[in-house]
């Protein structure tokens, strides 16, 4: 402990990338035969495009799997040349848009498919990389010790990408990076493009900083509305489902929690972890609104466009689990932790601590696989 409160964010945000890694490693040995396909959660229930048969992709029985399976895919063809392909991902028009990681994977591996998930891995871990590394700096600006920046890895994003490999932590991570003093306005430019291509809620960013910045790094989001337009022309209307009244999704979440099949172990703790987690967002959206009525910084701003965000958009099937709600809202609680770090109250950073719990048990299973090949 006492090495960690010495250390510098470059050795914390290193640190942090081979922990990730070594979970990574530990779990793809214990639980899926060494293979590191599982870490997108691909699902039996939509089989596999023909052209990435080869790859021998770990499929999870009777499931659909998870959102990572489809980055990877598209990580595989991120112009859309191939509808095979583009056909076993299931909202072409929403994931398309969101291309930063799978782009990146494919051209830093030249388009060789068998370099393509490696270099998605290896994306991820830069980003969990970049995440601590701000954070640590971030935290060391306003007199704590750099390693505090190891929090980042708490958030739900960052949880969720080391286990499933989606791409929201870089969004995380440039919210974070953003607030850092001293940056140059060609950097604060760049960050906030990668945001609007890592996923479109990047756009609260830029208008956030806009606000406070200047008009001038609205040019910001033209990368993004450019290829956005080209999705558009590729890709069927996308119907996302959303109610149109305030609130009622996430009431109905709290009013009909989960259910899970008889066989999972202590039932009770998983639930009353739901009502946490659930909880917790909805208490980072109340600190947010309250935290715009005492400033108007980009941390602020920011921060109260994600709560506006999820105050409005209901959508019943993305309150259901923390690792959908948490992973979407995690540059808001990374927002509001970074403000319990400002002004030494922990209160902002309660409810990204309500999720650790319910995120933890999600884990577990994987967690006693590991300690049962161990042991044995």
């Amino acid at each position: 402990m006492a090495v960690l409160q010495r250390a510098g964010p470059l050795p914390l945000a290193a640190l942090a990338a081979v922990t990730a890694l070594a979970w990574q490693t530990a779990t793809m040995w214990a639980n899926f035969g060494g293979d590191p396909t599982a870490l997108y959660c691909t699902g039996a229930g939509r089989g596999v495009p023909e052209s990435l048969a080869g790859e021998r992709i770990w499929l999870f029985p009777g499931s659909q799997g998870y959102d990572g399976q489809f980055y990877h895919y598209i990580a595989h063809d991120p112009l859309q040349r191939d509808p095979a392909l583009a056909a076993f991902v299931d909202a072409p028009r929403l994931r398309y848009r969101r291309v930063l990681i799978p782009a990146l994977a494919y051209l830093s591996a030249l388009g060789e498919p068998s370099r393509i998930d490696p270099a998605y891995r290896a994306l991820i871990l830069l980003s969990i990389f970049a995440g601590v590394y701000w954070s640590a700096r971030w935290c060391e600006s306003r007199g704590w010790p750099p390693a505090g920046g190891l929090a980042f890895l708490v958030l739900p994003a960052s949880m969720v990408a080391v286990d499933r490999l989606t791409p929201d932590v870089v969004l995380a991570a440039l919210a974070i990076g953003l607030l850092l003093p001293g940056r140059t306005p060609a950097a604060a430019f760049a960050m906030l493009a990668a945001a609007a291509l890592t996923r479109e809620t990047g756009m609260l960013l830029i208008a956030a900083w806009c606000v406070t910045r200047g008009v001038k790094f609205a040019l910001a989001a033209a990368p993004a509305l450019v290829w956005y337009g080209y999705v558009f022309a590729r890709t069927e209307a996308l119907d996302y489902g959303a109610g149109s009244m305030p609130l009622a999704a996430i009431a109905r979440a709290f009013a009909n929690p989960p259910s899970y099949p008889l066989e999972i172990p202590l039932q009770s703790l998983v639930r009353l972890g739901d009502f946490a987690a659930l909880t917790g967002v909805a208490l980072a959206f109340v600190l947010a609104l309250l935290a715009l009525r005492r400033d108007r910084s980009f941390q602020a701003l920011a921060a109260a466009a994600f709560a506006l965000m999820g105050c409005l958009l209901q959508r019943d099937d993305h309150w259901r689990h923390v690792y959908d709600f948490g992973r979407v809202y995690s540059p808001l609680l990374a927002l509001l932790a970074a403000r319990a770090v400002e002004e030494r109250r922990w209160i902002w950073a309660a409810p990204c601590l309500m999720m650790a719990p319910r995120l933890a048990m999600q884990l577990a299973p994987q967690a006693l696989g590991v300690i049962r090949a161990m042991a044995g």
